[in-house]
């Protein structure tokens, strides 16, 4: 089977945003029953930390754990213990981005993914993952048990077995990425997501204007919370930053 990986060598310099169209991008990466296969330049994970492999080529690379949460570090869980996916993990010192291809688990048990922590649980990250009781990604506050900071649900089509992709974005100080704080903004963000299946699910987007870092019990919501007066073509401005700055550090072009 094909795997499509990351292409580095079509970096090119465009001014601005560019606006891929989701019917050429493709997020499918096959399972494999090896984790060291094929992974040259990449992530790739498995069950435990001897599956971590690899650089990511041409882009500076962030230490990653697999298992349970760790502080002051990031982490990669697999959803199902025998798939494999691949995680890209780069900082350009503004925007942190993280790319994971993972299969959607076929139990109903709630699947952490990964998650982004401050140290000593000064500074406040994220973490994301399955519902399977709900057929959702939800979004947290890393030290967070309670409701979910943005719920998205699968898109339609997608079913227990298939391999999504998905984003998380934050800012180098590792700070909380806050989103959906009303219906307005969650709903724009979900038919943002639905619409773009194929290039990501998930797209959390934290404001550069807004990165100094942000301790914990501080007001910071109005900080880093997408404006509601955001128009259409301003959030399309934004998503296709976030895919293009996956891009650029190699994600999945066909």
């Amino acid at each position: 089977m094909p795997s499509y990986f990351f292409r580095n060598d079509i970096v090119t310099d465009i001014p601005g945003a560019l606006v891929l169209d989701p019917a050429d991008v493709s997020p499918v990466f096959p399972y494999t029953s090896d984790p060291e296969e094929n992974a040259s330049g990449h992530w790739q994970f498995g069950v435990d930390d001897s599956s971590l492999v690899g650089l990511t080529g041409g882009s500076a690379t962030l230490e990653l754990t697999a298992g349970d949460y760790v502080w002051g570090g990031r982490s990669i869980t697999v959803p199902d213990g025998d798939n494999y996916g691949v995680l890209l993990s780069a900082d350009d010192s503004l925007v942190q981005t993280l790319c994971a291809n993972v299969q959607v688990p076929a139990d109903d048990k709630m699947r952490p993914v990964f998650t982004t922590r401050g140290s000593n649980n000064e500074t406040v990250g994220m973490r994301a993952g399955f519902n399977g009781a709900d057929n959702d990604v939800e979004f947290y506050d890393s030290t967070s048990t309670s409701a979910a900071l943005l719920t998205v649900p699968l898109p339609e089509g997608v079913t227990a077995g298939d391999w999504i992709c998905l984003i998380l974005a934050e800012d180098g100080t590792n700070v909380r990425i806050k989103l959906g704080e009303s219906a307005v903004q969650t709903a724009a963000l979900d038919a943002r997501v639905a619409a773009s299946r194929k290039v990501a699910l998930g797209w959390p987007y934290i404001n550069p204007l807004a990165s100094t870092d942000l301790k914990r019990g501080n007001t910071y919501d109005e900080a880093i919370t997408f404006s509601t007066a955001l128009d259409s073509a301003a959030m399309d401005d934004l998503y296709a930053r976030r895919v293009e700055d996956a891009r650029l550090r190699g994600f999945i072009l066909r």
